[in-house]
């Protein structure tokens, strides 16, 4: 399938707890997701949410793609509206947290890892639900965006 999913972001957090963890002192495999714990336990929590929400995304286009398996030109619209997206979630995470560096560590620090995976969780959803809103081949869901104008007195 075109668009490939950037898997990055999950990599580089996922890496970043390791790596720390290692140089902490602990050993790698200990480290869970705490909500109210650490930084690094904080971190993983929101990687974690990222992932399922990625997960949810991926539910939806499935979905919308199930509701329009008998029309090709749809299916051909949302595989384009997909990749759209994809490279829209891009630019805004790229100008929420710009680095012109491989290594997004050296731009920011480790709270900021999770800020990141927040704001990729927080789009997926977004975009997951409008999925769910389309309208369907058949009408349903269609709203009239034309209100109705009460008579002038």
């Amino acid at each position: 399938m075109a668009g490939t999913r950037k898997r990055v972001p999950a990599l580089w957090l996922r890496s970043m707890v390791v790596i720390s963890t290692l140089f902490g002192g602990g050993p790698a495999a200990a480290v869970d997701c705490v909500p109210d714990g650490t930084t690094i336990e904080r971190n993983l929590c929101a990687t974690l949410d990222a992932e399922r929400a990625e997960r949810e995304l991926a539910a939806a286009e499935a979905a919308a793609r199930a509701r329009n398996a008998s029309d090709p030109n749809a299916l051909v619209a949302l595989e384009q509206a997909r990749a759209a997206w994809i490279t829209f979630r891009d630019a805004a995470l790229a100008a929420s947290f710009p680095c012109h560096h491989d290594d997004p560590s050296v731009c920011f620090g480790m709270t900021t890892a999770r800020c990141y995976a927040a704001f990729s969780a927080r789009l997926a959803r977004e975009r997951a639900a409008q999925l769910a809103e389309l309208p369907r081949p058949d009408g349903a869901r269609c709203e009239d965006p034309v209100e109705e104008k009460p008579a002038a007195p």
